[in-house]
């Protein structure tokens, strides 16, 4: 990945990651929502994020931290 876009609201996150190829939007793979703003409320929540390339990421917040994985 090429970053991570994190915004916090009370306790919530609000998460853009920007894929390898460039794009940012990725889809949600459980609701196939596209976004720049995903958003996270639940500690340990994770949602797999997917790029039109085919790239995925697996993003988890917790309390005070946000996680992501490219797998």
């Amino acid at each position: 990945m090429q970053g991570v876009r994190v915004e916090i609201d009370k306790n919530t996150f609000f998460i853009d990651v920007i894929c390898d190829c460039g794009k940012n939007g990725l889809i949600d793979e459980e609701t196939r929502n596209r976004s720049f703003k995903h958003e996270m409320k639940n500690p340990n929540e994770t949602k797999v994020l997917i790029c039109e390339c085919g790239r995925k990421y697996s993003v988890k917040v917790s309390k005070n931290h946000v996680y992501v994985i490219n797998f």
